[in-house]
């Protein structure tokens, strides 16, 4: 049981009172009586002269000191947890692994971060609850994981809550409430806790069960919860002209609702002092670009915010020099103007070939970087030298229905329906409208799976073969009005930069734990991440990156997948490939970032709709009010967006999962004034 209102404790001066007034001697008026029975019984009462009597023991004097202890009791708001109290019912604890976690304010910062904090606080929930009380962990992360199932042996011990480790992308709350909803279907009578940093309007939740939210931040002022971001970062060479002095491009923003100053640096792979030092100052939920001159040639660049907020995960960017050299193409047709236009003006060199005409010799392949066949048919690349080249090269074929590959036919869409999947290639293109008037049909070993459908046929492929980039059309340009349309150029230049994806020395930019397709060294037997140094921003970032298991996924047949998981934490990587002998072959570097939702959700305050919060004394969590602050476990009392205010979400949260005993105490009340009545006519109160 717990109280509500320890204020009404005043009340209980009262009981004192009451055993004055029968302590006090009664006075008398002197009254004409007709009879004398009574002086025997008025003698008995005034043998004490007095003004005290002694206290004697009379039931009349406890019923009332029980009922006034009753009503003192009932004023002060006394209740019992309904749901996730000290009871033998099953529970779900479901921990949110998301980036924002590597956060920390308030009594948070002693712990290290929000993510400690509640590992924290679970564990002194754990401590609270009977041994036999089936407890089960999920944790929250891109995918719910059950860590720990509740079972009659309780699987779930400190040793197992100490080693969960953060994840650094966005965390499915509403996918693991729900599978914590799945894991008490039987149990009607179950609860679940989740212990996160969520306080704001961008989540809302519906769970079967009882849902406390246990917010490990631990203030509700506006500037406890600023964050500053860096939302961009490039290098480019001062002009085309002079390559060997870069400039840098910082986009920094103001997630919070106050101004935020700080200075912002930029550091080389050459130097550990910065080469470039500006201070700045923003306005709430503004953004501004800085730019920095003359920087020296590096192999990478870090961008680095000097300011104090509660997330610093977004406080460092990583950017790579543009490749000085253009790339080139073997562009293999008999003339196509709108292609060959299209592809210059993406910042391709093209080296034409007539077909008819031209023969590569063993030059040509040091000479370009990837090859372009429009429409021409397979019986006039069937030479030893072209066999040669194109087995060495990355490929961007454009088949003409009118001469198919072998095995193949032109068919003629069935209407101009367009199903596009997304992709480098097929970013910011609509194509509705688009026509086409035939299509090949089937292409053999295209890349990957089809990226644009039209008509149900499939019209554009792309992917990665034995390592390389490559890129199909299955119908001739000049069999639709696509070069007419302004998605022309917008193709033709993302499907150049996937060509040339092979080519970079950096990988470029990848969230922790994405999926990447990266063009593999065809020689390299082996490779391997390497840490080149770790985000700061939380705590143990070193360690834990180094300890990341560094080896890349094979595929069935025992070569390097062209598919790979980037590294799961923040930092500057090497992906190191090496060939049987373990000779390096080569070496891309790789900045791997949080997920950049995350740097928004670290700064959101409020409360979160549709979700039930416990107030700052609320014993959803199994403890009293000091160890739920000793724990950095507080409610949300913030402004909401939904119309009510967050005071009025914590009382109806707490109402909804407290039983009062203030109506069981007025029955109890009610049944002590009759017994007092009673007792009264019976005349036992002397």
């Amino acid at each position: 049981m717990q109280i509500g209102s320890m204020a009404s404790l005043w009340f209980a001066l009262s009981l004192p009172l009451i055993v004055l007034l029968y302590m006090l001697k009664r006075t008398y008026v002197d009254t004409t009586v007709s009879s004398s029975l009574l002086w025997r019984r008025v003698l008995r009462e005034q043998e004490a002269n007095r003004p005290w009597q002694r206290l004697r023991r009379q039931l009349l004097l406890l019923l009332q000191l029980l009922a006034a202890a009753l009503l003192v009791l009932a004023l002060m708001e006394p209740y019992v947890d309904a749901a996730g109290g000290v009871t033998e019912d099953p529970a779900v604890l479901v921990l949110d692994a998301s980036a924002s976690m590597s956060g920390a304010d308030g009594e948070s910062v002693e712990a290290g971060s929000y993510f400690a904090a509640a590992k924290l606080a679970m564990k002194e929930w754990l401590d609270l609850q009977p041994a036999d009380k089936p407890v089960t962990l999920i944790k929250a992360g891109a995918e719910p994981e059950i860590i720990a199932a509740g079972g009659q042996e309780r699987g779930l011990s400190a040793d197992l809550i100490n080693g969960l480790e953060l994840e650094f992308g966005s965390a499915d709350l509403q996918a693991s409430l729900s599978l914590a909803d799945a894991v008490l279907r039987d149990e009607p009578k179950g609860s679940i806790l989740l212990f996160t940093d969520r306080t704001g309007n961008q989540m809302a939740a519906e769970t079967v069960h009882p849902l406390s939210i246990i917010s490990m931040k631990g203030s509700t002022e506006a500037d406890s919860f600023t964050n500053t971001a860096i939302a961009g970062f490039g290098i480019q060479p001062e002009s085309s002209v002079n390559q060997s002095d870069q400039t840098g491009l910082v986009t920094i923003i103001n997630y919070g609702d106050r101004p935020a100053s700080g200075r912002w640096h930029i550091y080389t792979s050459d130097t550990s002092r910065p080469v470039h030092t500006e201070p700045f100052t923003l306005q709430a939920g503004k953004r501004h670009s800085y730019k920095a001159a003359d920087l020296p040639k590096a192999d990478y660049y870090k961008a680095v915010l000097d300011i104090e907020d509660s997330y610093k995960l977004d406080n460092t960017a990583y950017g790579f020099p543009v490749s000085s050299g253009l790339p080139r193409a073997l562009l293999v047709s008999s003339g196509n103007l709108f292609l060959e236009k299209a592809l210059r003006l993406a910042g391709v060199q093209v080296v034409l070939a007539d077909p008819q005409r031209y023969e590569p010799d063993g030059s040509t392949a040091a000479s370009i970087d990837w090859i372009v066949i429009d429409s021409v048919p397979d019986h006039s690349l069937d030479s030893a030298a072209w066999q040669e080249l194109m087995k060495h090269k990355p490929i961007w074929r454009i088949w003409s229905a009118e001469q198919p590959p072998a095995g193949a036919k032109g068919i003629e869409p069935k209407n101009g329906s367009i199903e596009r999947m997304e992709h480098p290639v097929t970013r910011y293109l609509d194509m509705k409208d688009t026509h086409i008037a035939q299509l090949a049909e089937p292409i053999p070993g295209a890349p990957g799976k089809p990226l644009l459908v039209y008509g149900t046929v499939p019209a554009l492929y792309a992917g990665m073969t034995d390592g390389k980039p490559g890129i199909v059309f299955a119908f001739d340009i000049r069999d639709s009005d696509l070069p007419l349309r302004p998605e022309f150029p917008i193709l033709i230049a993302q499907a150049a930069e996937w060509m040339n994806s092979g080519l970079v020395s950096h990988l470029g930019q990848a969230a922790a734990g994405q999926q990447l397709e990266i063009s593999m060294n065809p020689a390299a037997s082996a490779a391997e991440w390497e840490l080149v140094e770790a985000v700061p921003g939380w705590k143990g970032s070193e360690a834990a990156a180094s300890a990341y298991p560094s080896d890349l996924q094979q595929d069935e047949d025992g070569a390097l997948s062209t598919v790979q998981a980037a590294p799961r934490h923040p930092g500057l990587y090497r992906l190191v490939e090496t060939g049987p002998g373990r000779e390096t072959l080569g070496s891309r570097l790789l900045a791997v970032s949080a997920d950049p939702a995350e740097s928004r959700q670290a700064s959101e305050t409020g409360s979160m709709p549709g979700l039930v919060q416990p107030g700052p004394e609320s014993p959803d969590a199994g403890a009293d009010a000091g160890s739920e602050a000793e724990a950095g476990i507080t409610g949300d009392e913030g402004g909401s967006s939904t119309g009510a205010s967050g005071h009025e979400q914590t009382e109806a949260a707490e109402s909804g999962s407290k039983l009062m005993l203030a109506p069981w105490i007025a029955a109890l009340l009610l049944i002590l004034m009759a017994l007092e009545w009673g007792v009264y006519r019976r005349g036992s109160a002397v």
